[in-house]
């Protein structure tokens, strides 16, 4: 399968307008047709799949990797953030705790209100993100448009899926943040 464009520019605005046509040879073998397309004096751009789907491939592989890097790096941000933050709160709240347990109230009720705060603190922040992320997915959807995703239920899955890879990894650092606040609270 062979794809030809040919650009064709406008000469009273900036707009190009790019004929595509695909087809499938029978008779003739691909390369003796790829070569009197090559020598002919037209200004066409001649792409067989396979040099097609290379590029396409290259475009994608990249922005998948970038894609891939930013996220690393603003999770990384955000449990680092979140779980110093959480430390601070714990040294702080340690003498906290420490008059409660004077006072004579028992440690599943220190536990439950210290869980509390816990949840709050974790939980409202990615309640309020999965919100900004609804209001935007219109834009992004626009945006996602460039690569080829005009379905909206196809970016409908993308933007489940991503969302609760967030979510589960925002409930391991939870997990991991609530226990160590709780080690140094008692």
């Amino acid at each position: 399968m062979f794809t030809i464009s040919n650009d064709v520019k406008i000469r009273q605005g900036s707009a190009r307008i790019v004929p595509e046509m695909n087809w499938d040879l029978e008779g003739e073998s691909n390369e003796a047709f790829y070569a009197k397309l090559k020598k002919s004096n037209h200004n066409y751009l001649v792409y067989t799949r396979q040099e097609y789907l290379k590029s396409v491939y290259e475009l994608n592989g990249g922005f998948l990797f970038l894609g891939i890097i930013i996220g690393i790096v603003f999770l990384t941000g955000t449990i680092l953030i979140t779980y110093y933050k959480q430390m601070s709160e714990g040294y702080e709240d340690r003498d906290k705790y420490q008059v409660m347990k004077k006072v004579g109230l028992s440690d599943r009720l220190i536990k439950k209100t210290s869980s509390s705060q816990v949840v709050w603190m974790f939980f409202a922040p990615l309640i309020v993100a999965c919100i900004h992320c609804l209001v935007a997915s219109k834009i992004i959807f626009e945006l996602l448009h460039m690569f080829a995703i005009t379905k909206y239920m196809q970016y409908g899955i993308y933007f489940i899926a991503v969302t609760l890879v967030f979510v589960i990894v925002y409930f391991i650092i939870f997990k991991l943040t609530s226990r160590a606040y709780y080690r140094i609270v008692q």
